[in-house]
């Protein structure tokens, strides 16, 4: 797409591998920052939010979720 776009010397990096240990550090800064987290969000936002890392954390070990890096050149 990006080339159909009008860029070129487009490359791709695959960085799988730091978004899972990124999301995993979501998961555990959160846990840490558990009883602070709660009184400033409410539980309901807090429990939402970490089952939405929960998932795309579960989603990454599946190998059904990843991320690439697109870098690519205007003409």
């Amino acid at each position: 797409m990006l080339e159909t776009a009008g860029f070129a010397a487009v490359t791709e990096q695959d960085i799988t591998v730091e978004f899972r240990a990124t999301a995993a550090k979501w998961l555990e800064e959160a846990a840490a920052l558990e009883p602070e987290l709660r009184r400033a969000m409410g539980d309901e936002v807090f429990e939402e939010k970490q089952a939405n890392r929960r998932t795309t954390f579960q989603a990454i070990e599946a190998g059904d979720l990843g991320r690439l890096r697109l870098v690519a050149e205007a003409h």
